[in-house]
């Protein structure tokens, strides 16, 4: 009797230590994605803008196929407000500078949810008018996110003026 107890409780050890490394596995991630630190950000993009996305819209000729991640390239339309690092052609009569960025999108937007370990996509809405710090790189004629069309989160970065929260601690009345 008791070496069934002791084979059950090796068992149970073996089953429990099984069941840990499934779970596990199944939330670490096997598509690799490279984190940009701030120091390789200044060093790589060839340019680093404050700006304020006007309009966004599916770039080029697409066929819907029906699956759930299927992906399309977004042309963002971004009027400049500030040049951090690298430059830009001057425009005539001071009319803002706008750049067109490239970047990916699901076709379904379910596709955000369904599937696992894919790509990180952003999407912009003009109407909230949002300013973001954004680091590029240049490629060919177009300016593309630092991080890449399909992981463009690490490259835009949304700007939020201060606000006075509860965090500041009251200070007593004098005296």
């Amino acid at each position: 009797m008791l070496v069934s107890k002791r084979c059950w409780g090796l068992a149970g050890i073996a089953a429990l230590f099984g069941l840990a490394l499934v779970a596990v596995a199944s939330h670490v991630s096997a598509r690799p994605v490279r984190y940009i630190y701030p120091d390789e950000m200044y060093r790589e993009a060839s340019l680093i803008v404050i700006a304020t996305a006007l309009k966004t819209e599916d770039f080029g000729e697409f066929t819907p196929d029906g699956t759930p991640d299927q992906t399309t390239t977004v042309a963002t339309d971004f009027e400049v407000e500030a040049i951090v690092q690298g430059s830009l052609p001057p425009t005539e009569d001071n009319t803002p500078r706008i750049i067109s960025i490239q970047h990916g999108r699901y076709v379904h937007k379910s596709a955000k949810i369904s599937v696992i370990d894919g790509p990180v996509f952003i999407e912009f809405d003009p109407s909230l008018k949002n300013r973001y710090f954004i680091a590029l790189k240049r490629v060919n004629d177009n300016y593309v996110p630092l991080s890449g069309w399909s992981d463009p989160g690490d490259s835009f970065f949304r700007l939020k003026g201060y606000e006075i929260s509860d965090e500041r601690k009251p200070v007593p009345p004098p005296g």
